[in-house]
C-alpha cells in the first residue's frame, strides 16, 4: 500500500500501461508489486 507522498516514476507508469495494459491507479499498484522495473533506463516503449 502506498504512503501519501510516494512518487511513481513516469517510466514505470508507461511500462505498466504499455506492457501490462494497466488502466487505473489500483491496477498500477498491483502491477508494480508483481513487475518491478529494475533496469528502467534499459526499457524502451
Amino acid at each position: 500500500m502506498p504512503v501519501e507522498g510516494d512518487k511513481i516514476p513516469g517510466i514505470e507508469v508507461y511500462h505498466a500501461v504499455f506492457e501490462g495494459g494497466v488502466r487505473s491507479y489500483d491496477e498500477l499498484l498491483s502491477w508494480r508489486e508483481k513487475n518491478p522495473l529494475i533496469h528502467s533506463l534499459e526499457w524502451m516503449p
